[in-house]
């Protein structure tokens, strides 16, 4: 079974193969990346009080 696996030329956007498929998902990717990074930050301001906290009470 050696056949040669063959690209959807549909799929392909100008010469990147799979280019339609990341087009498709590309903003909601994106968001989701937004959402976990202002997690992050909301994350870490409330360790910087925490942290603040503690060596104010020190």
């Amino acid at each position: 079974m050696n056949e040669a696996i063959h690209s959807d030329p549909a799929l392909f956007d100008g010469k990147l193969q799979g280019g339609k498929t990341i087009q498709k998902w590309r903003n909601e990717i994106l968001m989701d990346w937004a959402e976990r990074w202002n997690w992050l930050k909301e994350q870490s301001n409330c360790l910087a009080c925490a942290i603040g906290q503690v060596l104010v009470l020190c």
